[in-house]
């Protein structure tokens, strides 16, 4: 299991539509490894939908740790 953020090379590597999108399933697995910088490389509508994702995570994990309790 990974546990480092990507590289830029890494991150230049992930493949692409020719609009500059990532494919969702790419984007949703491998948002968490993304550094700021990369983030605010992403197309508009990919920096759209790591936001998204990243509020559900969070919102998620409260969730979880509710339940917990």
């Amino acid at each position: 299991m990974r546990e480092t953020k990507f590289t830029m090379k890494e991150f230049k590597a992930i493949p692409r539509y020719e609009s500059g999108d990532m494919p969702y399933h790419i984007l949703s697995e491998n948002f968490m490894w993304f550094t700021d910088e990369q983030i605010d490389k992403l197309s508009d509508d990919d920096w759209s939908r790591v936001n998204e994702l990243e509020m559900e995570t969070s919102w998620m994990a409260q969730e979880f740790l509710r339940e917990m309790d």
